[in-house]
């Protein structure tokens, strides 16, 4: 498994302070400490570089099932558009767009609660953008609605 940018920053940066101790030390030159340091660096953006790639392959791909699930919606399929929504947030779990539409599409499915945790996740993952909001408000929505429900049931047992 590879190591994460944080990880290998800690790695790079206890080489740099071990190199600088050897000059310091007498125990390496300072031009070979250079040239050490130097190929971590390189290692180091590489690894940043190589992360950075991965996400936006991941964000692409997101994107993609998240228009699948869109067509599949518009048309009716909703079955179909929960497994494409369900794939876009694999592959991007912060993708709060596929996620709303999860939770649109599971709230036609009349699954609410199921809807409720996939827009608490879209509010989750960017609460102060228009996505965001929209699940915030349709979280409320719902509560609103269960809370009506309760609140006839009561009234018609007291009858």
């Amino acid at each position: 498994m590879a190591k994460d940018f944080r990880s290998s920053f800690k790695t790079y940066r206890k080489n740099v302070m071990l190199h600088v101790g050897h000059v310091f030390s007498g125990k390496e030159e300072f031009r070979h400490a250079v040239k050490e340091i130097r190929h971590d660096s390189r290692k180091l953006w590489k690894s940043f570089s190589k992360k950075a790639q991965e996400g936006e392959s991941a964000r692409k791909r997101a994107v993609h099932f998240a228009k699948q699930g869109r067509e599949f919606y518009n048309n009716g399929n909703y079955e179909a558009a929960e497994k494409s929504f369900r794939n876009a947030a694999v592959e991007d779990p912060t993708y709060a767009l596929a996620l709303l539409f999860l939770g649109n599409t599971l709230y036609k499915m009349n699954r609410s609660s199921d809807a409720v945790v996939a827009w608490r996740r879209a509010y989750d993952a960017d609460p102060a953008s228009e996505t965001g909001q929209d699940a915030q408000r349709r979280i409320q929505l719902v509560a609103k609605q269960e809370n009506e429900v309760v609140k006839h049931l009561a009234e018609r047992l007291r009858m």
